[in-house]
Parts: C-alpha cells; sequence; structure tokens
C-alpha cells in the first residue's frame, strides 16, 4: 500500500456503472428488413430497425361485470339500418362514392389496392447532406443496423456503403415499406459515424438513421 487516497474513485464507480447499465439494456430490434440498392432486387442486404424512442402506452383496461365482477365479452354486430336485419360479414362491402356514385369494391381488391409490394427499404439515390432541413424531421426515426444472421456479408457491404456516404458527405433517398400492406413512404439516410471514449469504449455505434418524409 502506498497511502496515497485515490480522490477520483467515486468517479471512477459512475462510469462502471454505467457501463453497466449499458451493457444490461439489451436493444431488441423492431424488425428485420431488406435494403435494396436501385432496382436489382439480388442486390439486398438485411438490416435491423430499432426504434429508439417511443411512447409510453399505458396498459388497456377491461370490462368488468357491474354484477359479478368477471371480465365479460365485446362482441360487435352490424345491423342494417333500414331493415333493422343482421348482416353476415358475406354481405357487406366497402363503398366509396365517386363521380355521384356509389362504388362497391371486393374485400381482395381493397387489399390490392393498399399493397404497394413487400417489406423493403429501396435506396432510389442520394443527395448532400445539407438538402436534409430541420423542418423534414417531423416524427421520431429509425436507426439502422446489418442483420449478418440473416444474410451473410450483410455487415461488410453495409459498412462500406456507410464509409462512402460519410466520405461523400451524402444521405440516401429511399422508399419504405416496413410490412407488407402499409403505406409506402419516403425517407432519408443519414450515416452516423462510429465514437469512442478515451478508453475505447464505444459512445455512438456506426449505423444509419431513417428519417422520414412528412411530405412523401
Amino acid at each position: 500500500l502506498t497511502g496515497e487516497y485515490n480522490t477520483d474513485a467515486a468517479s471512477k464507480f459512475e462510469e462502471l456503472k454505467a457501463r453497466v447499465r449499458r451493457k444490461e439494456f439489451k436493444k431488441h430490434h423492431a424488425a428485420k428488413i431488406p435494403l435494396i440498392i436501385g432496382d436489382n432486387d439480388d442486390f439486398a442486404i438485411s438490416v435491423k430497425m430499432y426504434s429508439l424512442v417511443g411512447k409510453t402506452k399505458s396498459n388497456p383496461y377491461t370490462w368488468l361485470d357491474s354484477k359479478t365482477n368477471e371480465p365479460v365479452k365485446i362482441v360487435s354486430k352490424n345491423i342494417c339500418q333500414g331493415t333493422g336485419a343482421l348482416l353476415m360479414d358475406s354481405q357487406i362491402k366497402p363503398a366509396f362514392h365517386y363521380g355521384g356514385e356509389l362504388l362497391l369494391f371486393e374485400k381482395d381488391e381493397m387489399l390490392a389496392i393498399k399493397n404497394f409490394g413487400k417489406a423493403s427499404i429501396r435506396v432510389m439515390g442520394f443527395k448532400p447532406r445539407s438538402a436534409l432541413k430541420i423542418q423534414h424531421n417531423h416524427r421520431h426515426s429509425h436507426f439502422l443496423y446489418p442483420a449478418e444472421d440473416t444474410v451473410k456479408g450483410s455487415t461488410v457491404a453495409f459498412a462500406a456503403i456507410l464509409d462512402r456516404m460519410l466520405a461523400s458527405d451524402k444521405i440516401g433517398i429511399v422508399r419504405v415499406i416496413r410490412t407488407s400492406g402499409t403505406q409506402l413512404r419516403f425517407a432519408a439516410l443519414v450515416p452516423q459515424k462510429e465514437e469512442k471514449d478515451e478508453e475505447g469504449v464505444q459512445i455512438t455505434p456506426p449505423g444509419m438513421h431513417l428519417i422520414y418524409f412528412p411530405f412523401a
């Protein structure tokens, strides 16, 4: 023992606890989705999509019977407004007013209208980073990281694309379909460089932020 008192022990302990917390809370990806470059579907890598920020939702309430205090089952029925007769699912069709007429659609037709293709992120092109304005970010973004377990070579390809985007100070313009049947959106891919502290501990991971455009 040297008899010297380490006055920096408290700060070191707080730093150690911060590292433990970072390792303890594992990030769960929201989805795995192909990242396609251009029109060629054969050149696709797999990425994981993370939600870094989200709303905290309260637990749903349960309807109870006022006499027995037992949970009740909610059943919805469709009734004809004109006759009061109970309608079956086969008797109901979606309809829209167009040109003064009521147009009926089949359920398969409605599904086809809403279907823009399989879930994917397709790179349409690249723009200077200065083209992205603060007003374009109107909702929380998603963070993309390669998924090597789905498509082999995704990490190497993703790192190469990320490196060239950082070197040229470019952002990607992409078309996003999160899941099959969901609305098509356009977004920007903003590259993020890895950052480490003085001791080599990662502070900021490498990856890309998916920022959705408000006008797409």
